[in-house]
């Protein structure tokens, strides 16, 4: 990641037409120039009109775009229980696969907004990669009020960039507690 600069986490609209991606876009961009995140602004829309295309995989209530100054984005999958209880186990849950070979591992609970955010990432070297890459399997889990009630929410990626997606844990915790990813859910649900 570029010296002194920050990710960002942008909301994938839910069910967004292929279509309006390049007026979505449009609109994106500019914002993350202005915040000095699009230091390279056509990978960076590539990347998003691909996440855009994949769309929200099975499972999933909603997806965002985590990106990196200098880094292609990285899809999240956003994931949250009709309950709580379970936050504390769930990071580990969401990134532990068996089959991958496993080269470091980090479990740990950072705060952020006055909510306890589990944390959890595994550098692996996933089942069937060839030629060998290593990749970064990272969650964040949260406890949460979503349209008034509490729930377990969660954050998952997979991605390359190991060095950069590391240091991104403290954006995603500051995102996995908004509004903004309460919006999402939300909007996400009601259709």
């Amino acid at each position: 990641m570029s010296d002194g600069l920050r990710p960002a986490v942008v909301s994938l609209p839910p069910r967004m037409p292929v279509a309006s991606t390049p007026e979505w876009l449009s609109h994106i961009l500019p914002e993350l120039a202005a915040a000095g995140v699009a230091t390279n602004p056509e990978e960076i829309a590539q990347g998003l009109e691909e996440l855009v295309a994949f769309g929200i995989p099975d499972g999933a209530d909603a997806c965002a775009a985590l990106v990196i100054p200098g880094s292609y984005p990285v899809l999240l999958t956003v994931l949250s229980a009709p309950a709580c209880g379970n936050a504390s186990k769930l990071s580990a849950y969401m990134v532990d696969h068996a089959s991958d070979e496993l080269l470091n591992s980090a479990d740990d609970v950072i705060e952020a907004e006055g909510f306890q955010v589990y944390r959890s990432s595994r550098v692996v070297v996933p089942e069937g990669a060839w030629p060998r890459v290593l990749a970064v399997r990272g969650a964040l889990v949260v406890t949460r009020p979503i349209g008034g009630r509490l729930r377990d929410v969660g954050l998952y990626f997979v991605g390359n960039d190991i060095d950069a997606l590391v240091t991104s844990f403290l954006a995603l915790a500051a995102f996995i507690v908004s509004k903004d990813l309460e919006s999402l859910i939300t909007i996400s649900e009601s259709r």
